[in-house]
């Protein structure tokens, strides 16, 4: 599916989105301790502006074939390009992956937090544990391309409890904004060192990082492991670490 060229223009206020910039940037490494104050955070009732137009499941489509909640979610994660601190509707949400993506959800009109007490775990394996009761989750398939909307669920990119072995489930998210028809994925996501930005996977072609197009490197998987933690074992792109996908805009949330 492919949706039209998007502006990557940031944006500090629009509507009842206020953001605040401050100096420190905090990525998903910091899970386990930050994502707890996210679940509480996410608790808070959100202007369901967007979601009450697009119905309860956003199930009416607009011009593309999306959804009024996809593009809702689209245009929320735009305006949260390039800042560093994430107010949404009068809440804070932390400065992390998963609190990025509850922070585009919210500004749609769509609380991702509200059911966080029924699960244990960070940020991320809520959200993902959610979408799983849902019916909500698909694996990753380079025939069976995501949407735009849908979140993103990465594991081992980074060595979370540090034994050196490849067995740290769920440790980022993003946000899927565009798919183009040669399979190529753009999806916005807190980068633990350029924060919050849009990048870009190709489940069809998964191993090639570059590719080399009238005399140019271009980038096909942007790297996604992080620095310095070792044991890749050949696997960093993006495109070796998603895990699969979650449509939790057809939530009732």
């Amino acid at each position: 599916m492919f949706l039209g060229a998007m502006k990557l223009s940031r944006v500090t206020k629009q509507g009842a989105l206020t953001v605040a910039l401050y100096a420190t940037v905090v990525g998903c490494a910091s899970l386990s301790g930050a994502n707890t104050e996210t679940s509480a955070l996410g608790t808070a009732e959100p202007d369901t502006t967007a979601a009450a137009t697009a119905g309860a499941t956003g199930a009416e489509e607009t011009t593309g074939g999306l959804t009024q909640l996809q593009v809702a979610l689209v245009q929320a994660a735009h305006d949260l390009l390039g800042v560093d601190q994430l107010f949404v509707r009068g809440q804070r949400y932390l400065f992390d992956c998963s609190g990025t993506v509850m922070a585009i959800y919210a500004q749609a009109g769509l609380n991702l937090g509200q059911h966080f007490n029924r699960y244990t775990g960070n940020g991320v394996e809520r959200i993902h544990k959610m979408v799983e009761e849902y019916d909500k989750v698909f694996a990753k398939n380079p025939t069976l391309l995501p949407e735009p909307g849908d979140i993103i669920f990465f594991d081992n990119t980074y060595d979370r409890n540090g034994d050196g072995l490849w067995n740290d489930n769920l440790t980022h998210t993003a946000m899927v904004m565009e798919v183009l028809d040669d399979g190529t994925v753009k999806y916005v996501h807190n980068h633990y060192r350029l924060g919050i930005v849009i990048e870009q996977m190709n489940l069809v072609r998964p191993d090639v990082h570059y590719d080399r197009i009238n005399g140019e490197d271009v980038k096909v998987n942007a790297a996604m492991r992080m620095r310095g933690t070792g044991g890749s074992a050949g696997r960093w792109l993006a495109s070796h670490l998603t895990r699969d996908f979650g449509r939790a805009y057809e939530i009732p949330l």
